[in-house]
């Protein structure tokens, strides 16, 4: 076994596509100390996942508050790929709480909430 030869060192950023920037920094000191401690000959352990918000654009439509456009926040992600989760919805009408589950091209179906009002709905999303 050849000494210099290790396991490639894994950050997870559980986010969508631009969620990274909101991180950046954190990203930035973590490719610092990795550098540091790998050309000190102490071995770089990476912290197990860095959380970077996943953003969502949408059109949502249920039962308790018709259409709607409005941009999501995900809070929540039950599984492994976050085909089910939780989105902070925000609309003209104000924000309402989405729990959802992934059906296919950025469909999804599940229960909305507001204070006033819940409802089943369906959303179509696009991960920023």
């Amino acid at each position: 076994m050849i000494a210099w030869l290790t396991w490639p060192k894994v950050l997870w950023l559980d986010t969508g596509h631009y969620g990274g920037i909101f991180v950046q920094r954190r990203l930035m000191r973590e490719v610092a100390k990795f550098f540091t401690q790998e050309f000190s000959g102490t071995s770089f352990v990476p912290p197990p996942k860095v959380y970077a918000p996943t953003i969502r654009l949408g059109l949502k439509v249920d039962t308790a508050n018709g259409f709607d456009l409005g941009v999501g926040l995900d809070l929540l992600k039950f599984d492994k790929r976050g085909d089910t989760f939780m989105t902070l919805f925000v609309t003209p009408r104000g924000p309402q709480l989405f729990l959802g589950q992934n059906l296919s091209q950025g469909f999804s179906i599940g229960a909305i909430g507001t204070t006033t009002n819940a409802g089943v709905a369906l959303l179509w999303s696009a991960v920023l």
